[in-house]
Parts: structure tokens; C-alpha cells; sequence
């Protein structure tokens, strides 16, 4: 397995990029749709997959790294130019191979204070959060609390459908449940949302858990809109209900839970649920709508705040099985219906990758399956697309395929 990343992180904060704001112009709006707030882009997601699978494939397999090291500063000054070019701002990190890392960023974390994003900024990660969601559950099977192939009657026995849904079925999104975050109702199918006329109460004066619960209790009165373990559709309830199963099992709050369990052992000292003064302020660049992010919305399916340097320690754990099994491990990057496994997509050679949005902040990564290529971007800005900044990099590095 790929040597731990922590050492060439170090090495990669030294030679940090930052580059000059180009276009922040805007305020802060006050407000955002509360789709944004909640949900990601999943049909994007699924939809990219075929030609994201080619790239990484290709490009995990036969790329020169040593003429990558080679042509270092040249690659990094393309790579600049691309964040440039399509005015994307937050972070951006690539790691290919042992001996090349880049980090750049752009744009403001906070106008008001003219801070800039940087390496050290934490943002929304937006649907990164299922990949912890799974991990917990898998951790809670690992102790012999549950095990994938129950039923969830076990958990939810007034449910109508649970006796036919299991826990590994909310896992890969094959159970049927109807997506507690709506579709936008355009063309273009790569944004979801929530409507402003929703079928549950939440409000912003409602605590976290009387918003979870009040969605929690919405997806246990629907019905299932296919048989379970027979197709896959993105469903962000999948994961509400996988949150909400850690905190029946476990005794403690989902947060808690992945605190103690995760985050805490791995030193993720930047990651959690609750904001501070390091997360990046979300700004939106064209249109402003009039939701707010309520208390407790996003939770197990799109709740985490979290950063680059923390992202690289969870990925070094993958990598070293310091927090799951290699069993574990294998099981969540398997690709069942999809190519979706356990809170990731996975290509044929076991790359994995996700994307999110939420509030006004986007992310995208993607590890190689040796652990030995890895790009992360964060934005904290309504229309910067971290996957076409991950595409336009990946172009640009057909020159090195062998």
C-alpha cells in the first residue's frame, strides 16, 4: 500500500499556490435555496461516470511520472491557469505518484475580512459525507452491533417496507426510497434541491434533531418506488436512515459517534458538523433564492465540514486499514449496481470518487485505487465546478500517458 500521506503533505503545504482573485465581485447574498442547503449533484454524479472511469484508468495505469517530476514547474503553471480560466474558487490538490503534489487556490474564503481560501480553509463537502456515513456502519458491523444483511424491520418494525429493505440496500442505493431532497425541475439534470413547498416541517428555529426527525419520519411513511436490491437511484434517504441506524446502535449522536470513532483517532482536528471560524463563507455568484441552511438538514447524507489536510489523513487510513478492516475496506470500494459501492462510486480498476454540493459550496475527489494518484477540490462559490477543473487537469496530463 501507498507510504503514509502525512509527510508528503508537509512537503506540499511548503510549496502552497496562491493565486491572485480573479472576479470576486459580489457580496455575500443572504440567502440560498434550500436545495443547495441539503443536496448535491447526484445525477451529475452518475452521469459522469463513464467518461471519469476512462480518464482514471488511463491515466492510473500507464502515466510518466517521471517525466511528470521532470516537467514540474510546468505542469503546476498549467494547472494554475486552468483554475484561472474558469474563475474557480476554493482549493484545489492533485497528487500524482510519489513525487508531484500541487495546491491551488483562489477567490475569498471571506470577502468581508479579505481572507483568501487557502490549504487550511474547511468548507461543506456536500455528499463526501456518505462515504463516513458507510464507514461508521461498517465499524458498527466490525464490533458485532449489526450486520449489513439485516433487515430494518429490526430498527424501524411500524415501517411498511422495512422488512424487505436491508442495511447493505441503503448502503449501494438500491433499497427504492424516494429521494427525500427534490429534483430541480429543469433540463439540465444536474442539480437537486429542495423545494420551498416540502412534504415535512423543518424550520431554521427547529433544533437539528426535530429537523432530522421530521425527515426521518417522512421517508418511513413512503413507499418504495422499486424492489429492493433490484435497481440503483441516487437517494440521499438512503443515507438519512444510515445516520439515523449509527445512532440506534451506537447509543450516541451520529456526530458523536464518527467523532469519537473517526475523527478523533485520526486527528481530523478540522472535521465536523458544526462551523467555526476557519470555514470558508458560501457566496453565490449570479442568482440569490430565499432558504437558508436550517439546523441539522443535511446531516449523515451531506452534513460534513471538513478540509484538504484532513481529507488526505482519511484517505492515508484507507490506504494503511488504521480505522477499517482490509474486509471493510474491500467491501465499500466494491462497485455494485452503478458502480456505486459503500457512500462512492468506483470504476472497473477500483478507483473511487463522489461529488457534492451543498448551501453554495460544490467538491469533488477521486483516488486512484493504489492511492497513489488523488485530486481534491473544494469550492465555496455557487457556480465553480471542481469536476471540470478535475477534467480540464486531466486533459492536459495526456501528454505523460505512456
Amino acid at each position: 500500500m501507498l507510504k503514509s500521506l502525512k509527510s508528503t503533505l508537509c512537503l506540499a503545504l511548503s510549496a502552497v499556490i496562491i493565486l491572485a482573485c480573479a472576479g470576486c465581485t459580489d457580496a455575500e447574498q443572504e440567502s440560498s435555496s434550500q436545495s443547495e442547503a441539503v443536496t448535491e449533484q447526484t445525477a451529475a454524479s452518475a452521469n459522469e461516470a463513464t467518461a471519469d472511469e476512462e480518464q482514471e484508468a488511463t491515466q492510473a495505469k500507464s502515466l510518466n511520472y517521471n517525466q511528470i517530476k521532470l516537467d514540474t514547474d510546468t505542469i503546476k503553471s498549467e494547472f494554475d491557469n486552468i483554475i484561472t480560466k474558469n474563475k474557480f474558487r476554493g482549493v484545489v490538490y492533485s497528487k500524482l505518484g510519489n513525487d508531484f503534489e500541487y495546491i491551488g487556490s483562489n477567490g475569498f474564503a471571506d470577502k468581508d475580512n479579505r481572507t483568501n481560501n487557502s490549504i487550511n480553509t474547511t468548507y461543506y463537502a456536500g455528499s463526501l459525507t456518505k462515504q463516513f456515513t458507510a464507514a461508521a456502519i461498517l465499524l458498527l458491523q466490525e464490533d458485532g452491533k449489526l450486520s449489513i444483511s439485516d433487515t430494518i424491520d429490526k430498527y424501524y418494525p411500524d415501517c411498511k417496507y422495512a422488512d424487505t429493505v436491508t442495511v447493505e440496500n441503503l448502503l449501494t442505493m438500491t433499497a427504492g426510497l424516494k429521494d427525500c431532497f427534490n429534483q430541480q425541475p429543469d433540463d439540465d439534470m444536474s442539480s437537486f434541491y429542495m423545494t420551498s413547498e416540502l412534504p415535512y416541517e423543518i424550520s431554521e428555529d427547529a433544533d437539528a434533531g426535530e429537523n432530522q426527525n421530521s425527515i426521518v419520519n417522512w421517508i418511513l411513511e413512503q413507499d418504495v418506488q422499486s424492489e429492493p436490491g433490484t435497481e440503483f437511484a441516487y437517494s440521499n434517504s438512503a443515507y438519512y436512515l444510515l445516520g439515523d441506524i449509527i445512532e440506534k446502535v451506537s447509543g450516541k449522536s451520529y456526530e458523536d459517534y464518527l467523532q469519537e470513532n473517526i475523527f478523533d483517532p485520526l486527528s481530523m482536528t478540522s472535521t465536523g458538523f458544526e462551523a467555526d471560524d476557519t470555514i470558508a463563507a458560501g457566496y453565490q455568484d449570479v442568482y440569490d433564492n430565499s432558504w437558508e441552511l436550517y439546523p441539522g438538514v443535511a446531516y449523515s447524507a451531506a452534513g460534513l465540514i471538513t478540509s484538504v489536510p484532513d481529507m488526505l489523513k482519511w484517505f492515508d487510513a484507507l490506504s494503511d486499514n488504521t480505522i477499517l478492516s482490509e474486509e471493510s475496506f474491500e467491501a465499500m470500494t466494491t462497485p455494485y449496481l452503478s458502480n456505486y459501492g459503500y457512500g462512492l462510486y468506483i470504476s472497473d480498476d477500483g478507483n473511487f470518487y463522489h461529488s457534492g454540493s451543498i448551501y453554495r459550496f460544490n467538491s469533488y475527489i477521486l483516488v486512484s485505487s493504489d492511492m497513489s494518484n488523488i485530486y481534491i477540490a473544494f469550492s465555496n462559490y455557487t457556480q465553480s465546478d471542481p469536476n471540470n477543473v478535475y477534467s480540464q487537469m486531466s486533459a492536459y496530463l495526456n501528454k505523460y500517458l505512456e
